[in-house]
């Protein structure tokens, strides 16, 4: 399998493998408008370390300040497809990882490779598989000795949703199971997993407001403890509070603040956790197809 993945090199498509959906889709009017390019700094913020310094690395300044954040940087095309996604610590591309697309003509993945920049070698094959309706039904996870190591199958509702996920980890010889149930508005307001020998594990419960966001959350585990997390929202409905608390009586307030740019998307984030000195900056640059 590797082996075909080589011969067909000069189509596929490079992009990195974490966080793409979580810039992607971290700003729900990012694709209201044409997005050619992102770039993201994520840095958690110490003592000493003004949030300025931060911005030196977009411009390449170097400073003695910043020695651990993580640099996201994503493209699209024009039908907002990712065609490139890298990411590294500091400002060191070489500890990068990759990851290769082959899509069939409808855009659909049908095979993703990871790859490690600092050795160029395949560590990672993933092979889809698709139903009659464009819905992904597996996936098969592959190591570099081509040896099978996990597995995930998906099943869908007439709306397309996924209502039950199984995943095999091959290597440790365990199943887990996750179902899913959907409102009308298709949206999931319940997720239950169970362990091997079928056996509920956690049950989560969600709530939404108008808009979509997701403004209650409410986990049970098979412990009999329950967390509940409670979001507000601001008007570009990104997330403003987020409140936890659990049976125990601990409670935990994270805020955020946001700065916008003429596209009402964020192009700076800061997060902030009340009691515990714990905040964290997220910076982007955003360039766009005229």
């Amino acid at each position: 399998m590797l082996t075909t993945i080589k011969k067909v090199w000069f189509l596929i498509i490079l992009t990195s493998l974490p966080t793409i959906n979580i810039i992607a889709q971290s700003n729900k009017n990012l694709y209201k408008h044409k997005v050619k390019e992102i770039k993201q700094i994520s840095y958690d913020v110490k003592e000493g370390n003004p949030p300025t310094i931060i911005e030196d690395a977009f411009s390449g300044k170097e400073n003695n300040f910043i020695n651990d954040y993580i640099v996201n940087e994503i493209c699209f095309d024009e039908h907002k497809n990712i065609i490139k996604n890298i990411q590294y610590r500091n400002d060191n591309k070489a500890t990068s990882k990759t990851t290769a697309y082959l899509r069939n003509k409808n855009n659909n993945v049908l095979q993703e490779v990871l790859k490690t920049n600092s050795n160029d070698e395949i560590e990672e094959l993933n092979i889809y598989k698709y139903d009659d309706n464009e819905n992904i039904i597996g996936i098969k996870t592959y190591n570099k000795k081509n040896e099978l190591i996990k597995s995930k199958f998906k099943k869908y509702d007439a709306k397309k949703n996924n209502i039950e996920t199984i995943f095999k980890n091959i290597i440790r010889g365990s199943t887990q199971k996750f179902t899913f149930t959907y409102n009308k508005n298709n949206l999931k307001i319940k997720q239950i997993s169970y362990y091997n020998k079928g056996c509920l594990k956690n049950k989560w419960t969600y709530s939404y407001d108008k808009n979509g966001n997701e403004i209650e959350r409410v986990l049970e585990k098979s412990d009999r403890s329950t967390t509940k997390t409670v979001s507000q929202y601001d008007q570009m409905n990104n997330i403003l509070v987020e409140t936890t608390n659990n049976n125990k009586g601990e409670i935990q307030i994270v805020d955020y603040m946001y700065t916008y740019d003429r596209n009402n998307n964020w192009i700076r984030k800061d997060q902030n956790s009340r009691g515990k000195h714990k905040s964290k900056i997220w910076f982007r640059k955003i360039e766009y197809y005229k």
